[in-house]
């Protein structure tokens, strides 16, 4: 009998306390985001991950906290105090029980209970974060385009890719005022290539960037690149009409160059800025600071230049 005893009390414990596993666990489905009516004023509160922060109407007050299951604990401040809080959520997700205390001492003061006046927000903590890459990111000067492929995935259909001068703010807000060129997400394919047209562009560094929506989205991807003057394609302090080959080359790339030369000869190599193309005795270049350089090629009486563009990383 007494065994029987003991196995049933095993038995109720286990059960009580699958109990209130479940009802923690479905209590921190519940977002502490939206407005609550307190002994303090109502209090409006927003969550994110598991950061929450608010204000209720009673001198000034704040909160700042986190949550843990279905308990959020962190500060209270006013215009007149501070303290630690300590709420405790229902299981509907429909009210929470509070404690507080004054400056560092533990929230034992209890009495700071609200109800929820706006609709339950549930939370889902298994739901994927948007995110977005680019690569194979090429500006064309005389095209006036920049090309690229770009994947992503988990976005809204308001997310977009787009061009901004360097240095705008990296909210999407700032960056929504300034774009020069963009496409939606939803009219493209993720992990195929596309292109964006920006003839009338000034020569200056700008951005290819990536939000996750079009109302303050966050800043998912940015590849950075530069358009230079077409005006300027051609070679100060010499009279010749040389045509040549644009490279366009990120800092720390290395890439060798040659000739096919008619007859023997030496061939020679020189750069008009070694601090931003240096090039040796074999042809071999490397990009080293953003800017423009000429590979100059001789052999014999024949000479040929090769334009380098250098874009920053």
């Amino acid at each position: 009998m007494k065994k029987f005893t003991r196995l049933f009390s095993l038995l109720i414990a286990a059960v009580i306390a699958m109990t209130a596993m479940c009802i923690s666990s479905s209590a921190a489905n519940y977002s502490w985001t939206g407005t609550w009516e307190t002994n303090w004023n109502d209090m409006t509160l927003t969550q994110s991950g598991s950061t929450v922060t608010g204000s209720y109407a009673y001198n000034g007050g704040k909160i700042s906290g986190t949550v843990s299951g279905n308990t959020l604990t962190g500060t209270w401040t006013q215009t007149n105090a501070k303290g630690k809080i300590k709420f405790v959520m229902s299981s509907d997700g429909k009210s929470f029980s509070g404690a507080y205390g004054y400056n560092d001492s533990t929230p034992n003061i209890s009495g700071w209970n609200g109800k929820r006046k706006t609709s339950v927000t549930y939370s889902d903590s298994t739901s994927k974060k948007p995110s977005a890459s680019l690569s194979n990111v090429s500006w064309d000067n005389n095209a006036g385009k920049i090309s690229f492929t770009i994947k992503f995935a988990d976005v809204k259909s308001g997310a977009w890719v787009g061009i901004v001068p360097s240095g705008t703010a990296d909210d999407e807000n700032s960056a929504d005022k300034v774009d020069v060129a963009y496409k939606y997400l939803s009219s493209l394919t993720s992990g195929g290539k596309t292109s964006l047209s920006a003839s009338g562009l000034k020569a200056g560094k700008y951005e290819l960037r990536v939000y996750a929506d079009d109302n303050g989205g966050a800043l998912l991807a940015r590849a950075k690149f530069t358009v230079t003057n077409k005006s300027s394609d051609t070679v100060n302090n010499t009279s010749s009409s040389i045509q040549y080959l644009t490279l366009i080359l990120e800092e720390g790339d290395t890439l060798k160059i040659g000739a096919v030369v008619s007859g023997s000869g030496k061939i020679t190599y020189s750069s008009s800025n070694s601090s931003v193309v240096s090039v040796n005795s074999n042809g071999k270049i490397k990009a080293k600071n953003a800017g423009t350089a000429y590979i100059t090629v001789k052999c014999g009486s024949s000479s040929m230049k090769v334009k380098v563009t250098v874009t920053e990383v």
